[in-house]
């Protein structure tokens, strides 16, 4: 099976993303096959070399139509398995973009991709007219003031949120900017009440399309729905047939859509924050939170809850949870390293982040827990490079970039992961 597997990551670290001065791009074209547990690949790395804009790369995802969209620091990319093709604004081509250090992307509900850039404005990158549109400009020059933006939301109904570093947000409508020039951009903010609070957690469109604007005074809803409760939820999920809300603060309520009223459920343990809701399964849904994981049946009205943390690994705070196909959950916390979580025999393993080849003293880990289709499951741990679970060794071993050179051997740490159309990593 031919599949991509990218990674960014670097030979020097430096605090913030936008001083990564030395980053290197790997495109990891694997034919892989599952032999005693060990992953065969044959890898190709590309580099400035081989066609990319720049070394410093900020961004990557995959489109719907399996094309990798890269940003750099030298514009945007576009890669189709074979070659490069990058995508910037040069002196005098008229093109809207001024500035070419892109530090993140968007896929957009029509194929599009949005940009941030390094001076925090918000383009729109029209993939069937290969041009940059300055989303805000027209609204900035009748507002006369320019906005730095901090965070884009896009919704399947073809929906944009840009948040602004002060608070307030732009709400765009795709189709109806990009028909009628400088038109479905609506302003959102605390100072026309057209936002609950100046702070934004997350933004989502539910299953009726209805928008759902989370913040630290409460949620605003776009759409038909109403919600008769000022707390600040962050965490949404539909599950059963029911809307479940959470808040970072210990609270866990369902959302009666008909009447707008907020149902709270007492959790029974002393927790302090919540960092995720999620669905579990068709009786289940769970909460990750500061002191373990917390199950909650809403037929039966039943909490549960498992602990992690033990004398070797002492956290119990919960940032990630994957459960793989055995049926054993991997939980990622504050400690270095992944404990695995047994459901039948209710046993932790702890499995510690092996010896850095390189240390990354400023480093903050990007963790993630991931199986791919062969069955090889792939951590990058808090505290450590980027490894893979040996099943027949039951052990975690580290992944090298060139394994049959031992002179240039070295496990990265990672700092972004994308996770394709087909579920490789």
């Amino acid at each position: 099976m031919l599949f991509f597997c990218i990674f960014a990551y670097t030979t020097e670290y430096y605090p913030t993303i936008y001083e990564t001065d030395y980053l290197l791009f790997f495109i990891h074209i694997w034919l892989c096959t599952y032999l005693s547990s060990q992953p065969i690949c044959r890898l190709q790395h590309y580099s400035v070399q081989d066609g990319l804009a720049q070394r410093s790369v900020t961004g990557i995802l995959q489109d719907r139509h399996g094309i990798m969209w890269i940003s750099t620091w030298n514009g945007l990319d576009r890669f189709d398995g074979y070659t490069f093709r990058n995508y910037k604004g040069h002196p005098g081509d008229g093109s809207t973009l001024n500035n070419n250090r892109i530090i993140a992307i968007r896929e957009n509900a029509s194929g599009d991709i949005w940009c941030i850039s390094h001076d925090e404005r918000l383009y729109l990158f029209d993939t069937s007219r290969e041009k940059f549109l300055d989303v805000l400009a027209s609204h900035e020059q009748q507002s006369r003031q320019s906005n730095r933006i901090s965070r884009i939301y896009t919704l399947p109904k073809g929906v944009t949120w840009a948040v602004c570093e002060g608070g307030h947000c732009f709400r765009i409508d795709e189709s109806l900017y990009k028909a009628k020039k400088d038109e479905g951009v609506t302003f959102y903010g605390v100072f026309d009440q057209s936002l609950k609070g100046n702070s934004v957690m997350d933004i989502i469109e539910d299953a009726d399309g209805d928008e759902w604007v989370f913040t630290t005074k409460g949620a605003t809803l776009i759409g038909t729905k109403q919600i008769d409760s000022d707390f600040p939820f962050k965490y949404y999920l539909s599950h059963a047939g029911r809307i479940w809300l959470a808040s970072p603060y210990n609270k866990l309520a369902s959302y009666d859509p008909q009447s707008g009223q907020v149902t709270f459920r007492d959790i029974p343990y002393p927790l302090k924050h919540i960092n995720f809701l999620q669905h579990w399964s068709e009786e289940e849904i769970v909460l990750g939170t500061n002191d373990g994981i917390v199950f909650y049946h809403p037929g039966r009205e039943a909490f549960r809850k498992i602990d992690v943390s033990s004398p070797s690994h002492p956290s119990n705070f919960i940032g990630k949870i994957y459960r793989d196909r055995q049926g054993d959950i991997w939980i990622c916390t504050k400690s270095p390293g992944v404990v695995r979580y047994e459901e039948k025999t209710g046993k932790c393993h702890y499995f510690p982040s092996l010896t850095k080849e390189h240390e990354y003293p400023d480093h903050i880990f990007h963790t993630f827990l991931h199986e791919d289709p062969q069955g090889q499951l792939w951590i990058a741990p808090q505290g450590g490079n980027l490894t893979y679970y040996d099943r027949k060794a039951n052990q975690l071993k580290h992944y090298y970039t060139q394994p049959d050179d031992p002179s240039t051997r070295f496990a990265p740490f990672v700092r972004e992961h994308c996770i394709d159309n087909q579920n490789n990593l």
